[in-house]
């Protein structure tokens, strides 16, 4: 799990160089997904047990599911049998507080490995108490999973444009920070 932690962070330190706020968030989106479907068709021995759910996303399986964007293993052959909950990302591009609560619930409650938060605030300070805030959210769930990981890719919008990441496991400790 470490390396496609490392792998996302990589890959959206890059996306956020090739996108920038006055494009809008319809660019940034459909780079965020097609970049975490490269990483997805990479991360097995067998590309067909990798299944990636996405619209606006090159190199996606089939549109969305349930998410912005669903990374699921099935077991050769599928029939829809499901391995494992690889990675479900949420982006919300809304800068109302309210609106990135209600997306970011629904990650609370996925059985997935890695919960991708995609998110803008004005500058650095009120993206960490955004994640503060979306911390103790997921605290208070009572299913909390310490074998997952959360990773806030925040946009400071108004300062460097550019995204800030932030991981931190099921319990809420910091795994990994990087700003790239």
């Amino acid at each position: 799990m470490k390396e496609i932690l490392r792998k996302i962070v990589e890959e959206l330190s890059n996306v956020s160089l090739r996108c920038r706020t006055g494009n809008g968030a319809k660019p940034w989106t459909r780079e965020i997904k097609s970049a975490i479907c490269r990483i997805a068709k990479v991360s097995s021995s067998s590309p067909y047990d990798n299944k990636l759910y996405a619209t606006n996303c090159d190199g996606a399986d089939g549109g969305e599911w349930l998410f912005d964007l669903v990374w699921v293993r099935e077991v050769r052959g599928g029939d829809w049998k499901l391995k494992d909950l690889i990675l479900v990302m949420e982006s919300e591009w809304s800068p109302s507080r309210d609106d990135q609560k209600y997306d970011f619930q629904k990650l609370i409650v996925a059985k997935a490995r890695i919960k991708l938060f995609v998110f803008q605030e004005k500058g650095e300070q009120e993206l960490l108490a955004a994640v503060g805030e979306f911390l103790e959210m997921a605290k208070t769930f009572r299913n909390l999973d310490e074998s997952e990981f959360y990773i806030f890719a925040g946009c400071a919008r108004h300062e460097d444009e550019r995204f800030h990441f932030y991981c931190y496991d099921g319990a809420g400790k910091e795994s990994v920070v990087v700003n790239v």
